[in-house]
């Protein structure tokens, strides 16, 4: 399933809930298809910036250390790019 589909799924979800009126003709129906076109088109740009047009996330190599004893480990993960004096 497309995150554009997802998209028009909730907006679908979120306009069911209000009560439209039905019978008063195709007027009020036009309008809702329209803010729901408004909508839909507005979280495919927000979609877009957020997710799809972000540079890549880059590649950092990293080293295990251990901050306690070798008996009481406690290791954690950091950059192998850091300085000498950033690693302590």
């Amino acid at each position: 399933m497309g995150v554009r589909f997802q998209h028009w799924c909730l907006l679908q979800r979120s306009f069911s809930k209000h009560d439209f009126n039905q019978s008063s003709g195709d007027e009020d129906n036009d309008e809702t298809e329209e803010m729901i076109q408004f909508w839909i088109n507005n979280l495919n740009t927000l979609w877009d910036i957020r997710f799809e047009e972000r540079e890549p996330r880059k590649e950092d190599k990293v080293v295990q250390i251990n901050l306690k004893s070798e008996t009481n480990p406690n290791p954690i993960f950091i950059s192998e790019s850091l300085s000498p004096s950033e690693k302590t």
